[in-house]
């Protein structure tokens, strides 16, 4: 699941479930997406989960228009393992 804090309410609030695309996590208990990263360079992160049957990754990004567009960070070699690497 992905979550927002607001600080306002003091809680935490949802903003996308996985397990209603049918999508799972990986690591058992910690339940990590398979990436969270900024990989198509707009400044925002995108989620990358897998299909329950593991056949496919599903990307999840914002719906909402952006102008910025920015070389993404993973195209850096250490960026990119280091964010592999927690995966």
């Amino acid at each position: 699941m992905a979550a927002k804090w607001d600080h306002e309410g003091g809680r935490e609030v949802p903003l996308l479930n996985g397990a209603e695309f049918d999508c799972v996590s990986n690591a058992g208990t910690k339940a990590t997406p398979v990436l969270s990263a900024d990989i198509l360079g707009d400044w925002r992160e995108e989620v990358v989960w897998r299909s329950r049957d593991g056949k496919e990754l599903r990307i999840f990004t914002s719906t909402i228009p952006t102008e910025h567009r920015r070389t993404p960070a993973t195209t850096s070699r250490r960026i990119r393992a280091s964010s592999l690497a927690t995966a």
